[in-house]
């Protein structure tokens, strides 16, 4: 069917054009009870901004850190590692093959200066192996007796021959009432005698221990005394009735009154100085080793009994 327009086309009738919508009315405007913003009270807070928020930040510094660590950057750095990495490996080495060579070559001169009695120059070897193993990072027992032979040759570097009692006479002869002592009474002073806790200390609170020896010095009892607790385990169950037999080296640390009152002199030994003998060789290189079969089997069950607690030591 044809569409009504081309029909009334066809058929010569006017087409009827629409009309003109109707003007639409508007009302008058209403007026508004809206206060001004003059008047509406007190202005609200102003809102603060809280700036970017943290993904920007993240993505912020993302950026300067892909701007200042650059791939050619990173491998400089690595380069830089690898070599000081290799620097230190290189040096290392050569400080250890030193080490390895100055050890043996020290070792050799000391056991040499011993069998000399160059006591000066063992203890110099003995030094300069102890340096050695410090590099090596030694702590084994063979190294713990190394460092204590490089004690023991100081000892008898600066030991005084003469007998123990003639030193300790001299020593209260200095005294004067000073509890101080002269220079020449520093010398190193070997001693193998017995040794028991002061009577009258609670036993937790015993660190001085005394030589189990009666001695009289111009008509002077003298009481030696020495800060034992570093040989403690060694010095365990030792009493007055018991006491126990140690050979060291010591110095005079001091001389004064007795505490216990009256005209007794009191010597004080170095206990932190003092040095717990090990070495049967040096021993008798000083020529302190008994000649006698029975007398020198004692002495050297004492060595080895000493020489077994300081290798127990950390």
């Amino acid at each position: 069917p044809l569409p009504n327009s081309l029909r009334r086309k066809w058929s010569g009738e006017a087409e009827v054009e629409d009309a003109p919508a109707a003007p639409q009315k508007f009302g008058k405007p209403k007026k508004s009870n809206k206060k001004p913003a003059d008047s509406q009270g007190p202005k609200s807070a102003a809102v603060i901004d809280a700036g970017p928020d943290m993904g920007d930040r993240f993505r912020e510094w993302g950026g300067r850190l892909r701007a200042t660590v650059t791939p050619v950057r990173l491998v400089a750095v690595g380069i830089a590692l690898g070599l000081a990495l290799t620097f230190g490996v290189i040096v290392r080495k050569a400080q250890w093959s030193g080490a390895l060579a100055t050890l043996q070559g020290a070792l050799d001169r000391a056991t040499a200066a011993v069998q000399e009695r160059d006591f000066a120059t063992a203890a110099k070897e003995y030094r300069v192996a102890a340096s050695a193993l410090d590099v090596l990072g030694r702590r084994d027992a063979a190294a713990q007796r190394i460092r204590h032979s490089a004690l023991e040759t100081n000892v008898a570097a600066g030991w005084n021959p003469s007998p123990w009692s003639v030193v300790l006479s001299n020593s209260v002869a200095h005294q004067d009432g000073k509890s101080s002592l002269p220079s020449e009474d520093a010398s190193w002073i070997m001693f193998d005698v017995l040794l028991f806790p002061e009577i009258g200390v609670e036993e937790d609170a015993r660190r001085q221990f005394q030589i189990d020896l009666p001695l009289m010095i111009d008509n002077t009892p003298v009481d030696i005394v020495i800060d034992g607790r570093k040989w403690a385990p060694l010095l365990s169950g030792a009493t007055a009735e018991k006491p126990k037999r140690v050979i060291f080296a010591a110095q005079i640390e001091s001389c004064e009154r007795s505490p216990q009152g009256g005209n007794a002199t009191q010597l004080q030994l170095d206990g932190v100085t003092a040095v717990l003998w090990s070495d049967e060789a040096l021993y008798t290189a000083l020529g302190l080793m008994p000649k006698e079969e029975s007398a020198r089997e004692p002495v050297q069950l004492v060595l080895q009994s000493q020489s077994d607690f300081l290798e127990s030591q950390p």
